[in-house]
């Protein structure tokens, strides 16, 4: 990436989000939206049309749903119970978010953990949930949320009104619990519960709040971006999760979280076209600057290809030391792009393939001239493989290496690469 924008605000960041900061179809790519969901409404279940309490059919439906690009099942909690009640349908293996915990009185608990003890689950609560558990006290919260994990539940999903209101409430969650929060509002919320109930509330879960531009207020960025992490450590958050679109704004306007203890920062990385792979905009220099401790794979993503440095840092000293290590699922590449010059850096360290396999990476995306003749045999060695195919203008755009210094979103942006 090229980093003229030094001087950025929160609206030029937010403004490079919102207009698109990657390639649009016309590139020759066909692009996904960071997420796509399959719903499923319930008059599919009326008709028959689609889950006849067979594991055939829920299987046609998944192979069908992922050959069209969508990734994840969304259900509301009625849909779920009639699902289950079939007591013959597994959803194995498949990302399913459930909105609403009804269904634990509408189907048989035997029945409900053979549908959902092998998925990967999220359970995201709605508003009758949350005013049914204010209604009851603590304890109801302690039961459902133990429930669900009987069940199988990987995580629990929860808007930031909820969480005030719970907080509001004098609620905490038992420890062993992974919420993951949809962004940082509740904490200002005028009306919403201050630092010490929500740290009551949050401090013996597993806890991730997603963060958006929006989340960082106006004023100096720095500063806004500190006082955000640090509440959100006070409020007994444990993880900050933000998109590869806003790491990026936050590498090229030099900003970087501060290292806390007991907090990390992840950055998601999404699918960019149809085949799953993922271009992650900012250099993995940048995300090391910027404080990032790892990169997941998000949902659907099958391969995740990102640049050693930014096409204007050749030149400059480069360490490996603590490099972002990337959380992705077996089987997934991550691919690492690089030129001579990064070549050359690399090769003159004998530990750097042992560090690039060791933070997860499984491939080495070499764009230079012709690379040296041992080069396959040095990967292999610590089970890394080589790449040499050249990259297209489009790739270029979306790894954030061509060297104008014009945002992605700008059609008059040059489309020459690194090397």
């Amino acid at each position: 990436m090229s980093r003229n924008h030094h001087g950025q605000s929160q609206s030029d960041i937010k403004s490079d989000i919102s207009s698109g900061s990657s390639a649009s179809s016309s590139s020759g790519l066909d692009w996904y939206p960071e997420k796509v969901v399959a719903e499923v409404h319930t008059n599919d279940y009326q008709n028959g049309i689609l889950f006849q309490g067979q594991d055939a059919a829920v299987d046609a439906l998944i192979h069908e749903m992922q050959s069209h690009g969508m990734n994840t099942l969304e259900l509301d909690a009625s849909q779920l119970a009639q699902i289950a009640d079939s007591g013959d349908v597994s959803l194995n293996q498949v990302d399913v978010t459930v909105v609403g915990t009804s269904f634990l009185s509408h189907a048989t608990s035997e029945h409900l953990s053979h549908l959902t003890s092998d998925a990967h689950l999220t359970v995201r609560m709605d508003w009758n949930d949350i005013g049914g558990l204010v209604e009851a006290g603590d304890h109801a919260l302690d039961d459902v949320v133990q429930t669900l994990k009987d069940l199988g539940m990987d995580t629990l999903a929860l808007e930031a009104g909820q969480v005030s209101k719970l907080a509001n409430n004098d609620f905490s969650f038992d420890a062993g619990t992974h919420i993951v929060v949809d962004d940082a509002s509740f904490l200002s919320d005028p009306y919403g519960a201050n630092l010490a109930e929500l740290h009551q509330l949050l401090a013996d879960a597993d806890v991730t709040v997603k963060i958006s531009a929006d989340d960082l207020g106006s004023g100096d960025l720095q500063s806004a971006l500190n006082g955000l992490q640090t509440q959100l450590a006070q409020a007994g958050v444990d993880h900050i999760e933000l998109g590869d679109d806003l790491a990026n704004a936050l590498a090229e306007a030099d900003k970087h979280f501060l290292s806390l203890s007991g907090q990390d920062v992840v950055v998601t990385s999404d699918a960019d076209n149809q085949s799953g792979t993922s271009y992650v905009s900012a250099s993995l220099e940048d995300l090391r600057d910027l404080g990032v401790d790892a990169v997941q794979a998000g949902t659907g993503v099958e391969k995740i290809e990102i640049a050693l440095r930014d096409s204007d840092s050749t030149g400059h000293a480069f360490s490996l030391d603590d490099l972002p290590h990337f959380d992705a699922p077996a089987g997934t590449e991550v691919s690492l792009v690089v030129d001579q010059d990064d070549l050359a850096a690399l090769l003159a360290d004998h530990t750097s393939f042992a560090q690039l396999a060791n933070s997860g990476v499984t491939e080495l995306h070499y764009t230079g001239d012709s690379a040296p003749s041992d080069l396959v045999d040095q990967l292999a060695a610590n089970g890394l493989h080589l790449d040499t195919s050249a990259l297209t203008p489009t790739e270029v755009q979306l790894l954030g290496l061509a060297d104008d210094g014009s945002t992605l979103s700008d059609p008059a942006a040059d489309s020459h690469h690194k090397g």
